[in-house]
């Protein structure tokens, strides 16, 4: 059975599976939202935000800190989303509806043309932009 659409969302551009919980789901969309989803719950997202100002190209959750995601926008930003900036070592990734704890920091500075792909490994994000550059990022703290 498919997931439950946002109403007025125009597409949905990107998927991202959690590395190890296969019912967490990310989407970015042509609006600019990124979306979790739990597949166990279908019918309405988990938890939305208007995050990008432009269509959200790449969703990408970190491989082994996985309550670490990446979102990188048409409008040129990279974001590192931390759903557990506190870091409690908790076992399973969570995401409410209630987005309070959940710590937002644009990795690019001033990007003048759209970033569309993104990698993660370790603590390396490396991005692909419209100006045909690669960008590397190091030392996040995750």
């Amino acid at each position: 059975e498919p997931l439950a659409s946002e109403e007025g969302v125009q597409s949905y551009l990107c998927l991202a599976v959690h590395p190890s919980q296969p019912h967490a789901i990310l989407s970015g969309s042509s609006d600019g939202v990124v979306t979790f989803w739990d597949t166990r719950q279908p019918k309405f997202p988990v938890a939305l935000t208007q995050s990008h100002e432009g269509p959200v190209w790449d969703v990408r959750f970190h491989p082994t800190q996985s309550d670490n995601f990446f979102s990188c926008s048409e409008d040129g930003t990279l974001l590192h989303w931390n759903c557990n900036p506190r870091r409690n070592d908790q076992a399973e990734f969570t995401m409410a509806s209630d987005t309070s704890n959940l710590s937002i920091t644009n990795l690019v500075s001033a990007a003048s043309l759209g970033i569309n792909s993104l990698d993660v490994q370790n603590e390396v994000v490396v991005c692909g932009t419209d100006n045909e550059a690669l960008m590397f990022f190091s030392g996040m703290l995750l």
